[in-house]
């Protein structure tokens, strides 16, 4: 487990304290919006690698003290890099998240010397695999709902997109239920209860789809969230979240492929955002927490059973990249299908929903023989998508064939 130690000096009393993961997050929002406690001082360093002690006296909190080989070295820029201890009136508290670079230390004991020695936390390349802090400072800046609210869904959105990998996803999911409710649902009245849920879920699910498009398609914050939202709709006592209701509709509202636009695409980012999205809710399907069987179909027909050559080569790789990402993250969900499929069971409106595209000849819905032109068809799509997307195509075929091997 990990564990850092701080010293405390008192005259001539001297008070150890191991401080542990695992609580603590109202303490992250009092010092990160810049109010720092009275009678305090600000203790921080930019790389934990380093194990170096530092010991150094500092008045009310009006200095900063660095140690080791960063000494003078910029403070944190923003809220997002504020991941950090809180010591207040010798409770101590470790916050969930040490995976960025910079930690920061507020101390309530003024006057008196601390120590701070041979810290055992893991570095961010040790906790975290293709990651990386995962900022949604964009959100802030560029807030999709305005308001007090809607930056404290943000910075509960943030907290939880960078769980560490040994965190408990039950108890994130709790906490993070928690903070929600506390946010958004804050009415007495019943008559208004009604509305206020409503505005709750379309508030927070429109900001967390536009939070998982900030996160690379192939980040590991993906999974963690996805696991954390299965059982985020699984919770007693927070109805609001039961079930992921609202989320389809919001889903729907964000669902919006770049490639198809017929107006030129302002935004620069907005075909990286679309694969962002589509690895999210291929992951989220994956868990279970939603059966929204059309939307692999979707995205593999645009990519897989349609000619790209109208298409503009930014166009083109995404929609082939798109398509593989649905199947590394949701491939057992459509092997599954695959497997259990009856095309002669469908009604009218689901052959309409899940038809084939111009060309594939075979059968709306799941199927083997679907399954098999997928997969032909990647291998085809090779010399149509720029060389750097070739390898994503290589995973997404190497997946399906380790998948057929299970049966």
């Amino acid at each position: 487990m990990m564990a850092f130690r701080t010293t405390c000096c008192r005259a001539e009393t001297r008070h150890w304290t191991t401080l542990l993961p695992g609580g603590g997050v109202s303490a992250l929002h009092s010092c990160a919006r810049g109010r720092r406690p009275q009678n305090s001082f600000l203790l921080w360093h930019q790389d934990r690698r380093h194990d170096e002690t530092l010991s150094r006296r500092h008045p009310r909190g009006s200095r900063r003290a660095t140690w080791g080989k960063n000494r003078g070295s910029p403070p944190p820029r923003s809220r997002q890099e504020l991941r950090c201890l809180f010591v207040s009136r010798g409770m101590c508290c470790l916050l969930d998240n040490l995976n960025t670079p910079h930690l920061l230390c507020y101390l309530t004991f003024p006057q008196h010397q601390v120590a701070i020695s041979k810290a055992t936390i893991p570095t961010t390349t040790e906790k975290m695999s293709k990651t990386g802090f995962i900022s949604l400072q964009v959100l802030r800046d560029n807030p999709v709902e305005e308001g007090e609210a809607n930056a404290q869904i943000v910075d509960a959105l943030e907290t939880a997109l960078n769980l560490n990998d040994d965190a408990p996803i039950a108890q994130a999911a709790m906490r993070l239920a928690k903070q929600l409710d506390s946010i958004t649902l804050t009415l007495d009245d019943a008559a208004d209860k009604k509305s206020e849920v409503e505005n709750a879920r379309y508030n927070v699910y429109t900001t967390l789809l536009a939070a998982v498009q900030q996160v690379p398609a192939d980040h590991e914050a993906h999974r963690r969230f996805a696991l954390i939202l299965h059982d985020l709709a699984g919770l007693d006592g927070h109805p609001t979240w039961k079930g992921l209701d609202g989320f389809a509709i919001c889903n729907r509202d964000a669902w919006n492929d770049p490639s198809l636009s017929f107006e030129p695409v302002k935004d620069p980012k907005a075909y990286e955002k679309w694969c962002n999205l589509n690895a999210f809710v291929a992951t989220l399907l994956n868990t279970g927490a939603i059966n929204w069987r059309e939307l692999p179909i979707w995205e593999l027909r645009d990519g897989l059973e349609e000619s790209l050559d109208d298409l503009s080569q930014e166009g083109k790789d995404t929609r082939v990249v798109v398509a593989t990402l649905w199947i590394r993250h949701a491939g057992k969900f459509i092997w599954e299908q695959t497997l259990s499929g009856k095309p002669e069971d469908l009604d009218e409106t689901d052959s309409r929903i899940l038809r084939a595209g111009e060309l594939y000849q075979g059968e709306p819905g799941y199927s083997r023989d679907r399954w098999d032109f997928w997969k032909t068809r990647l291998g085809e799509l090779r010399r149509q998508v720029s060389g750097s997307r070739s390898s994503a195509i290589d995973e997404a075929i190497g997946a399906m064939t380790e998948l057929e091997g299970k049966n």
